[in-house]
C-alpha cells in the first residue's frame, strides 16, 4: 500500500489495527504522519518512534502580504511595533507596525528606520549584547521573521540570537498570535 488515510476515528482505528496485524511478516512499517495524528495516541506503550524528521525551509518574501495571508487565532488581538532587517529582501526592511484582530493581520510601515547599532538579529554578534540599545520594537532579522512565521516561540528566537528588544508582554501576544505546529507530509 502506497497511500492510505483514514478520516474518522473508527476508520483511524481500522486503519491501524490492521496494519499492526501484519507484524508476523513486517518488522518495520515506514508512515508519514503529523504531529498532532491520532496514531501517537492508539497504542498503551509507547510501540512507534520517530525515524527521521524531514525539515524544511520558509523564507518571507514579501512581509506585509504574508502577513495578510496568514490566518491568526480570531481571539487573539494585539498591535506590536516590529524591527525587520533584511538584506535580501530591503523590501522587507524597516519599522513595521504588527497589528492582528478578528483571525486577520496586517504590517503597516511606521516610517523611516532608524540605526540599530552595529549588530542585528541573525549576525555573528547577538542582539541582546550590553553594545545594543534596548529597543520598543522587537526586532528580527530575515530568519527570525521566518521562524516566528511558523510559530516559533520569541523564547527561542532569542536564545537563538534572532529576536531582541520589545516590550513585557510582547513575547507572549506574539506567541498567541503565531502559535502553530507547521508540518509538511510530502517531501519535493
Amino acid at each position: 500500500m502506497e497511500r492510505a488515510e483514514a478520516v474518522s476515528g473508527q476508520t483511524v482505528r481500522a486503519l491501524w489495527s490492521h496494519i499492526g496485524s501484519h507484524a508476523s511478516i513486517a518488522d518495520t512499517v515506514y508512515a508519514t504522519t503529523g504531529p498532532a495524528s491520532a496514531f501517537w495516541w492508539l497504542t498503551r506503550e509507547r510501540d512507534a518512534g520517530i525515524r527521521r524528521r524531514f525539515r524544511w525551509m520558509l523564507r518571507v518574501v514579501d512581509a506585509p502580504a504574508a502577513i495578510a495571508a496568514r490566518g491568526f487565532p480570531a481571539a487573539t488581538s494585539l498591535s506590536v511595533p516590529l524591527r525587520i532587517a533584511d538584506d535580501a529582501r530591503p523590501a522587507n526592511s524597516g519599522r513595521w507596525q504588527l497589528s492582528v484582530a478578528g483571525g486577520a493581520g496586517t504590517l503597516d510601515p511606521l516610517g523611516p528606520d532608524a540605526p540599530a547599532g552595529p549588530a542585528g538579529p541573525d549576525s555573528t554578534a547577538r542582539p541582546d549584547s550590553a553594545a545594543r540599545p534596548a529597543s520598543t520594537a522587537v526586532t528580527l532579522g530575515a530568519r527570525g521573521l521566518a521562524a516566528l512565521y511558523a510559530g516559533t516561540p520569541l523564547v527561542t528566537l532569542r536564545q537563538a540570537g534572532l529576536a531582541a528588544g520589545g516590550r513585557p508582554g510582547d513575547d507572549a501576544a506574539l506567541d498567541a498570535a503565531f502559535a502553530a505546529t507547521p508540518y509538511m507530509l510530502d517531501a519535493f
